[in-house]
């Protein structure tokens, strides 16, 4: 042990330009397949772009719902990094609204024309899509499909309703533009909503799960411990139990 010490201080630079080269290696691979899978959407978005259009044609309008603070404020970086570009070159008219406070996206959306509406994309969380959710089914003559943009942080509806096989290392352009190219060739799929009618106050709906109590208190104080690291959900849920029980 103390040779193979001796041995690493006298060729320390050497071993440090080695784990160099390989990190920069192993960076710079995952930027080209990035890029290259990125690259492949964009061509197949062109092709929207490029088919003739009749001056009598009706051109309908996304409505695309961004929540740049979903995802540790990454969420608006994701998508102008991967699902932006795709967006531009498919010719596709989008109508980013970014929201600045929480509910502000289901009030937003009474506003929305019902003519000339193609769909309404969400573009973060859980959180983000559950107002949209709300707010259209709330709403009455706004019947359209709703996109996914999976940029929260877990993303459990998306890869449990509409994206069934992610790979173990999936790269965020992969999942990201799939996506952005499923509401741009206007794929739908029927999936099961959870209606809520309480005795009192407004009807409430779910897309993929109901919590309530301590479990929902819990998930609301995760964000608080996210400086833990993989110990965060432990820690949120002992911490919420705690203050519940004393």
């Amino acid at each position: 042990m103390a040779a193979a010490w001796r041995h690493f201080k006298r060729n320390w630079k050497i071993y440090g330009i080695f784990f160099g080269t390989w990190l920069g290696s192993r960076w710079g691979a995952k930027r080209y397949r990035e890029a290259a899978i990125t690259r492949s959407y964009c061509l197949e978005a062109k092709q929207y772009s490029e088919k003739p259009v009749s001056l009598m044609d009706k051109i309908d309008r996304i409505y695309l719902f961004l929540n740049p603070k979903s995802n540790n404020s990454n969420a608006k970086k994701l998508f102008m990094k991967y699902s932006a570009p795709i967006f531009n070159l498919s010719g596709t008219e989008i109508i980013l609204i970014e929201s600045d406070y929480e509910g502000q996206i289901q009030s937003l959306i009474n506003y929305i024309q019902s003519s000339g509406t193609a769909a309404l994309v969400v573009a973060g969380g859980s959180g983000t899509l559950l107002e949209v959710v709300n707010g259209l089914l709330r709403r009455n003559g706004l019947s359209v499909p709703v996109g996914v943009l999976p940029l929260g942080k877990d993303n459990s509806f998306y890869y449990s309703q509409l994206r069934e096989r992610k790979g173990k290392n999936e790269l965020p352009a992969r999942s990201i533009g799939e996506a952005t190219m499923n509401i741009i060739r206007g794929n739908t799929k029927p999936v099961n909503i959870i209606k809520l009618q309480p005795e009192k106050g407004k009807t409430l709906y779910a897309v993929s799960s109901v919590k309530w109590g301590v479990v929902h208190d819990a998930e609301i104080n995760k964000n608080s411990w996210r400086l833990f690291g993989l110990l965060r959900t432990f820690l949120s849920y002992t911490s919420t139990a705690v203050r519940v029980c004393y």
